[in-house]
């Protein structure tokens, strides 16, 4: 299964640059936050560095546009279950990622992978609250995500070469 969608979890600087940099390689992005404010402030932020990027001449304005619409602010995290890949940014708290990747356990396809830009918490740990230990890995992306074409990528202890492989 090929990626066409992408969800990104938690719109703060880094999940906004990683929706930027997914829209940008031409993905659908679900942006998921718990703040309807937050949400918003990111996709001003996506729309604003994408519009100086068209008045450098780096992008058109159509191709711009079009970016902005491959992205679909959500605070529902059901709305997920589509996507073929989870990239979960949210800060730096275990529990947190936790209960995000629990959820995300519970809504995702088998087939879908769940990534966490974590740069300090054990993917295989993580794995731990999944029924897909396969399926979870680390896709650290480093600040400011658009700019930096580095993702540094840690498989857990039971990552799947297919997953290491697509991510």
């Amino acid at each position: 299964m090929d990626i066409n969608k992408v969800g990104v979890v938690g719109a703060g600087l880094m999940g906004a640059g990683i929706a930027q940099s997914c829209t940008q390689a031409g993905f659908e992005v679900l942006l998921v936050d718990v703040s309807e404010e937050q949400l918003k402030k990111a996709t001003d932020t996506i729309s604003r560095f994408l519009n100086r990027k068209a008045e450098k001449g780096n992008l058109t304005t159509d191709q711009v546009s079009q970016m902005i619409q491959r992205i679909h602010p959500s605070t529902a995290m059901e709305d997920l279950k589509e996507v073929e890949l989870v990239i979960e940014a949210a800060p730096e708290l275990i529990d947190l990622k936790e209960k995000i990747f629990s959820k995300l356990d519970e809504l995702t396809s088998c087939d879908t992978i769940l990534a966490s830009n974590t740069s300090g918490i054990s993917i295989s740990k993580l794995a731990t609250v999944t029924s897909k230990p396969e399926r979870v890995i680390g896709a650290h992306f480093f600040y400011p995500a658009p700019a930096m074409k580095l993702v540094e990528i840690t498989p857990g202890e039971k990552t799947a070469k297919e997953t290491i492989e697509k991510t």
